[in-house]
């Protein structure tokens, strides 16, 4: 896959290590090919070779919705907090 099909935020699945993992870009690497992808399950960062990115649609399950504000909230990113709990923290209520 071309490194510049997919971009900063889209979710992809990929594997490491035999395991399968659901996550979003957070930086394209073109020069290598590649992208770092935020895993909220395990609340770590990964290198995948952009050949073994697979786009998808995620359903987020509420420790992901929570993993994901927790590092809107690290990285200061005031816009992205206001969509997540708009768009998350508003239906359970």
């Amino acid at each position: 896959m071309d490194v510049a099909k997919l971009q900063f935020g889209d979710w992809v699945s990929f594997l490491f290590q035999h395991q399968a993992l659901l996550g979003f870009i957070v930086k394209n690497v073109p020069e290598k090919q590649s992208y770092v992808i935020f895993v909220p399950s395990t609340g770590k960062h990964y290198t995948c070779p952009a050949s073994m990115a697979i786009p998808e649609e995620p359903t987020l399950k509420p420790n992901d919705v929570q993993a994901l504000i927790d590092l809107s909230l690290d990285l200061k990113d005031e816009e992205w907090f206001r969509e997540l709990s708009r768009r998350y923290l508003n239906k359970s209520r």
